[in-house]
């Protein structure tokens, strides 16, 4: 990625969305026009080459073309211009949300592989491009620990995907980004916030068996007591979506079949014995019959 310092190049900027931790906006230089990710604070000059090398590990996982890394304080990432608009909101469809999600998720997983941490979750983290995939709008992710200075009031809404033990200064990890992805999940099928006592389907009564579920095991206070991987959660749903069922019901159903076989054997043992011991009986005042006559 080449380095843009000159300010003067640049015509006009348009803000197009909001993180929690970045601005995007469109951008028109003397080049063209692209997008431009921007943090929303100054950070310390020297994480620019950790950022820098995030951005070069997640470049090859999103649909799109990285242009210039700005070395500006706050930092920035220009991106070739495309048509965004965020997944929360493209549809109202249960089995296409259901589709995006588990996009989402896959798009995840090969980040999290590169041991890279999304960090910066809200509405417009993942976007739909033009040709109606995921990609990602959180690229320059969470810098919030090294703050030179505090940002602006973030987006509303967007410190519901904060996870509770991000108020005690943990940097975003793996198990901070799955907390956010339940918020995400149940943002994403509901239009609205997590409630503690509303459940997803209580909300809308056709969402998808396993959303509730996945929300509540990823939503857990306790980070150990959350999904351990974007593996798990696919997983669960995936077996959600090819049996209609949820794993542990699954599990009932062959508890409850393994119970009922094994009663059947015993019933059968049973009758058998009882079949072997009314023949013994039999013979045995057959036997006595006979004597008696003779």
């Amino acid at each position: 990625m080449k380095e843009e310092t000159d300010s003067k190049i640049i015509k006009k900027q348009d803000l197009l969305f909001s993180t929690r931790c970045s601005d995007i906006f469109r951008k028109q230089i003397d080049q063209g026009t692209y997008l431009n990710w921007k943090l929303r604070y100054p950070i310390d000059e020297s994480l620019f080459q950790e950022l820098e090398d995030r951005l070069n590990k997640i470049r090859s996982t999103v649909d799109l073309e990285f242009y210039k890394f700005q070395k500006s304080n706050p930092p920035s990432l220009l991106v070739k211009y495309q048509n965004l608009s965020p997944v929360i909101g493209s549809s109202w469809i249960p089995m296409e949300l259901e589709d995006r999600f588990i996009s989402i998720l896959e798009l995840v997983k090969k980040i999290h592989d590169k041991d890279i941490v999304l960090g910066d979750i809200y509405d417009s983290t993942f976007m739909l491009n033009e040709k109606k995939q995921v990609t990602l709008g959180s690229i320059l992710g969470d810098y919030d620990f090294a703050a030179k200075q505090t940002a602006t009031l973030p987006p509303q809404g967007s410190l519901n995907y904060l996870a509770p033990e991000r108020g005690s200064s943990v940097k975003a990890n793996k198990q901070t980004d799955i907390y956010g992805l339940g918020v995400y999940a149940y943002k994403l099928f509901t239009n609205k916030y997590p409630n503690k006592n509303d459940k997803a389907s209580s909300v809308r009564s056709d969402v998808p068996i396993w959303l509730d579920l996945v929300v509540s095991k990823c939503l857990d206070k306790n980070p150990q007591e959350r999904f351990s991987s974007i593996k798990e959660i696919t997983s669960l749903i995936n077996h959600a979506v090819n049996t209609g069922k949820l794993p542990e019901e699954t599990k009932d159903a062959k508890d409850t079949e393994a119970r009922i076989s094994k009663n059947k054997i015993g019933e059968d043992k049973v009758s058998k014995d009882k079949v072997n011991e009314d023949r013994a009986s039999g013979e045995q005042n057959s036997k006595l019959q006979e004597k008696d006559n003779r």
